[in-house]
This record gives C-alpha cells, sequence and structure tokens, in this order.
C-alpha cells in the first residue's frame, strides 16, 4: 500500500510541478534539508568532502539520532541527543539562509516555475527572480 501511494505521489508531482521535493513543487525552492539524501550516499562511498560539501549538516543529525536511539538504553543521553538533534537542525537553516542567496541559479537554488506558489502569485515570484538574477 505504502509503495502504491508513493508511486502516485512521485507520479502527481512530476507531472503537475517537475519535482518529487514537497519543497519545490510547492514554494519552488529546496528546503533545509536539501542534499541530504545525495550527502548520505556520498558519505557511504567514503567521500566525506563532497558528503559534507553537499550538505554539511548530515554527520550532526546522524550523530543526534544514534545518541537519541542510544538513549533508551541509556536515558542519560536523552538531553544531549535532543541539544545535537536541536543544534543539527538550527546550523540545517542557517546553512540554507548563507547558501540561498550565493547559488540561486544553480543546482539545487534554481526556482521551479511551475511551483504551486508561482501559479499562485506569478508576479511576485517573478520579480523575485529578476531580482535575484541581476544581483
Amino acid at each position: 500500500m505504502a509503495i502504491a501511494l508513493f508511486a502516485a505521489y512521485y507520479a502527481v508531482s512530476n507531472a503537475l510541478y517537475g519535482y518529487v521535493c514537497p519543497s519545490q513543487a510547492m514554494i519552488g525552492l529546496p528546503c533545509p534539508g536539501c542534499g541530504l539524501t545525495r550527502a548520505a550516499l556520498l558519505l557511504a562511498q567514503g567521500r566525506l568532502k563532497d558528503s559534507f560539501s553537499m550538505n554539511p549538516t548530515l554527520l550532526p543529525l546522524i550523530a543526534g539520532s544514534a545518541l537519541y536511539f542510544a538513549s533508551d538504553k541509556l536515558p542519560a543521553l536523552k538531553n544531549a541527543a535532543l541539544v545535537t538533534l536541536a543544534i543539527a537542525v538550527a546550523a540545517s537553516f542557517a546553512v540554507y539562509f548563507v547558501r540561498l542567496p550565493q547559488r540561486v541559479g544553480t543546482e539545487p537554488y534554481v526556482f521551479n516555475r511551475r511551483a504551486a506558489l508561482g501559479r499562485v502569485i506569478p508576479d511576485v515570484v517573478e520579480s523575485a527572480i529578476k531580482r535575484s538574477t541581476q544581483e
């Protein structure tokens, strides 16, 4: 059932918006977690530098998750896990907002003009795109 739902979502999202990513499909830009899957694949291949470049928050997210799951056996780790995860999430947003203005127009920071937001308020979106590419 889950595979069928994912396949349906994939087909509809890709047909309507040109992207499977919910953030790309709705607002036209990637979310702060963009690149985590690619970073994990690069890390699995032993390409640490490329993984870090793709999304530097992967390792803190892995560490926080590991601590959180270990806290079932060692409850004293729970606070450390939550703090680590909170820092990783905050870092994800910080990295996103630092990178966004620097990388607009390059993958994955290319605005999806077919996104729902672009269809609802196309004039606002188009003027924002023009301003960002002129700077």
